[in-house]
């Protein structure tokens, strides 16, 4: 499963998932300040 964390009006977000939606895989969008926000960003990824 793919996870792609994103944020509103994000042109890369887009073609990520444009290219899952292509290919026919299988992914989950998590969306800044609905699905998490900066420190739980930062949790996650703390190299980010």
């Amino acid at each position: 499963m793919i996870e792609i964390y994103g944020k509103h009006n994000c042109p890369f977000c887009d073609k990520a998932k444009f290219l899952c939606k292509r290919n026919n895989l299988e992914y989950v969008y998590k969306q800044l300040d609905e699905d998490f926000d900066r420190d739980a960003f930062f949790a996650l990824f703390p190299t980010a």
